[in-house]
């Protein structure tokens, strides 16, 4: 899988404590690419950001990677390691992890700053929708007739249009 941001710069901007194992931050931004952002982007437009580097895109392509699509990540990516670095599934059952010198949150909180990442995320899953919308006659991949999920499914519907 091509990624669409890196564990450093999530690291580097503060999201993401530095000493965060890289594990979970590739396993985490896997899921927010391949289970929320190609849904709106349509299988086209989501390839053809993976490769962008590759391909030397025109200016559209780095706006909506800079503009939208990171800014979606860096806040997809702390929402879903909420619960991946707090709990573990074990043998005995799901248990809490604790540190010696440091104090983990309890469920409640931990689920009140994965709502606040997910609507941020949101806020910018939203704007990247309407970015491409109003741009797409500058974006073939987006307005192809291809730009459809290619193995549709609950997850991934047909529909390529962000709703909300």
């Amino acid at each position: 899988m091509i990624y669409l941001i890196t564990p450093t710069e999530l690291k580097t901007n503060g999201f993401v404590n530095a000493n965060m194992e890289e594990e979970y931050l590739m396993t985490a931004i896997e899921e927010a690419q391949d289970i929320y952002l190609r849904e709106v982007l349509g299988d086209s437009l989501y390839v053809a950001l993976q490769n962008h580097e590759t391909q030397n895109p025109p200016d559209i392509y780095d706006e909506i990677m800079d503009n939208h699509v990171k800014y979606f990540l860096k806040y997809k990516v702390v929402a879903l390691l909420c619960m991946t670095v707090n709990f573990k599934v074990r043998n005995i059952g799901i248990a809490q992890q604790y540190g010696t010198d440091v104090n983990t949150t309890t469920m409640e909180d931990t689920q009140s700053v994965m709502a606040y990442y997910n609507g941020q995320a949101d806020f910018y899953l939203n704007r990247l929708s309407k970015f491409l919308q109003k741009n797409a006659k500058n974006i073939p991949e987006y307005k192809c007739q291809c730009n459809q999920i290619t193995n549709p499914n609950p997850v991934h519907p047909i529909c390529s249009i962000y709703l909300g």
